[in-house]
């Protein structure tokens, strides 16, 4: 079955495609296409949608030593979200981020980069483009479960973070 692998270069959008089927058929094929985040939306929309998953290289640092940058990573369709799942997400700025769901509330979820102290404006259920199914860590595919978690020193900035926010917001009232 043919293998098609993207890559998303930021602002830019430029996702390079490179189609090859098993290698005793000798076929492989490559294209480049620059995508605004509208256009690239729509496409991860329409291949969800139909069930399909698409393979995209992550850039950015965001998700420190769980995705790291030029890791690849297959998007697929959103069946059902739990925390510490990782998703595709356009954030209310317009940018698309790959970054951990830390919580679902109503019609919205809530988030964050595992490198991040302060999670991401809510974003709406719609706004989930796709859910990653597996990571290719230097060639072995890993499912999320199996990516390391958000480090000690990040979980203990936030809990400060969150701890005073709310002795402020104590203290104002």
């Amino acid at each position: 079955m043919p293998m098609v692998t993207h890559r998303v270069v930021p602002d830019s959008f430029e996702i390079v495609s490179q189609v090859s089927a098993s290698a005793s058929s000798g076929c492989t094929a490559g294209r480049a296409l620059e995508l605004t985040a509208s256009d690239l939306a729509d496409v991860v929309r329409e291949v969800t949608a139909a069930g399909g998953s698409l393979w995209f290289r992550a850039t950015g640092h965001s998700m420190g030593r769980c995705i790291a940058h030029g890791t690849l990573v297959l998007v697929g369709p959103v069946v059902r979200l739990e925390r510490n799942d990782v998703v595709l997400a356009r954030v209310p700025s317009g940018r698309l981020v790959l970054h951990r769901v830390v919580r679902r509330r109503n019609n919205e979820v809530i988030l964050c980069g595992d490198r991040k102290a302060e999670p991401d404006p809510p974003v709406r259920l719609e706004d989930v483009l796709g859910i990653v199914e597996k990571v290719d860590q230097n060639g072995r595919l890993m499912s999320v479960s199996e990516l390391p978690k958000p480090s000690l020193r990040t979980r203990l900035r936030r809990a400060k973070k969150r701890l005073t926010s709310r002795l402020f917001r104590r203290d104002a009232r």
